[in-house]
């Protein structure tokens, strides 16, 4: 039986909604029966410069997403007809459909005079939440360069059929409006406060939650509730577990490692940063961090790391132009973060030297002891260790 989804302008179409995560549209897209292949776009140099995009191309459908807070902003059918769509309980695309432009204003009802863009002779109707593009013939293009020309019907009788979709919150589908999470307390501002006498402690700002080292998995579970998994760490020459274990808060962007006495000695913060502009030919992540739609992003913040005054915040979007207080011109690659907090050591490689490997190699830079900073290729920042050495100098 055909699928059949249905449009809700400025929410959803089917069960992909604005507000979803990346992890969530990727489950929806993988569990489809026959999984469809996919592709993953982003900017490699400057990995928050633009939206990620995932194309499914079978399906005629681009799914954007904020590359801040990786939450989908829009949805975009750029080939009609491939996926059947209602509005209501009228049918809009499918198979032998042709959604012209008097059937759509009869279907969704009177609205403001479009735009036309003379460039492609694309005009788009615009509703609340949603847009339609239709092709204008050239001969007709003056017709509709003033935009109060509805192009109900052309001068040859014909009336043009939609070629693409999109939904999006607002009314302007170039600037969407920023979408509410799906998930309560999504995107949570994670501070770490840390001083030269106390415990350091992650406040989340909005839940209230609070984690600092030390604790038991007993009081880690009463803030952040129970992991989704547990890892026992082991010795790599022998595979004999050491009795460290991590506990995997996925939804919450955090590694948390306990001692074998459990006592919470290190806190992994992840960004969840793509790590290339590699596309996928199949249903898997392509080429970037390994881990990457693994974990949601932590909107962590880690302030005072030193009592000097001009040490720099540190966000998951460093590298790209947030340390505006080092710098007036801005900082912009891991070299000039590298120089502001002083940080002269080489970096730890990770890389398992596989040339079959889709995922590049990853630098454990030590900025000050008990705060380590995991950097890819792209001078993207993938994660950021807290641990019991940390202290404010």
């Amino acid at each position: 039986m055909d699928e059949v989804w249905e449009i809700v302008p400025g929410k959803k179409i089917g069960p992909f909604a604005l507000g979803a995560t990346i992890a969530d549209v990727l489950f929806l897209l993988k569990k489809r029966t026959p999984c469809r292949a996919i592709e993953i776009f982003y900017c490699e140099d400057e990995p928050y410069a633009i939206d990620i995009v995932i194309n499914s191309p079978e399906d005629g459908i681009k799914f954007k997403f904020d590359a801040v807070s990786q939450l989908l902003v829009a949805i975009e059918v750029y080939t009609v007809n491939m996926i059947s769509l209602r509005y209501h309980s009228e049918l809009v695309f499918g198979k032998g459909l042709s959604a012209t432009f008097l059937s759509i204003y009869q279907l969704f009802g009177p609205t403001y005079p479009g735009t036309f863009d003379t460039s492609t002779k694309v005009y788009s109707l615009h509703y609340m939440g949603c847009a339609f593009q239709f092709p204008i013939p050239s001969q007709y293009k003056a017709k509709y360069e003033q935009n109060d020309t509805l192009p109900m019907e052309l001068p040859n009788g014909a009336t043009p059929a939609a070629i693409s979709f999109s939904i999006y919150g607002g009314s302007d589908m170039t600037q969407p409006e920023p979408p509410v999470p799906l998930k309560p307390f999504y995107f949570d501002e994670v501070v770490a406060l840390v001083s030269a006498t106390e415990t350091v402690t992650c406040l989340f700002t909005k839940s209230k939650r609070t984690l600092r080292l030390g604790a038991t998995p007993q009081e880690v579970a009463s803030e952040l509730g129970a992991p989704a998994s547990t890892y026992y760490k082991a010795v790599m020459d022998n595979a004999k577990p050491t009795g460290d274990y991590f506990h995997n808060y996925p939804e919450l962007g955090l590694d948390l490692l306990y001692t074998p006495h459990h006592t919470l000695a290190k806190i992994v913060l992840r960004t969840n940063v793509p790590g290339s502009a590699y596309v996928a030919e199949v249903a898997l992540i392509p080429r970037s961090h390994s881990e990457f739609s693994a974990y949601l992003k932590c909107n962590f913040r880690i302030e005072q790391l030193t009592a000097e005054p001009t040490f720099p915040v540190i966000t998951p979007q460093t590298p790209v132009g947030l340390l505006r207080r080092v710098s007036p011109q801005g900082v912009r690659q891991w070299s000039d973060i590298q120089a502001a907090l002083g940080t002269a050591s080489r970096p730890t490689v990770l890389d398992n030297g596989s040339a079959s490997d889709p995922f590049g190699a990853s630098f454990f830079y030590t900025i000050v002891p008990g705060c380590v900073v995991e950097v890819l290729s792209n001078d993207a920042i993938a994660s950021v260790t807290l641990s019991h050495a940390l202290r404010q100098v």
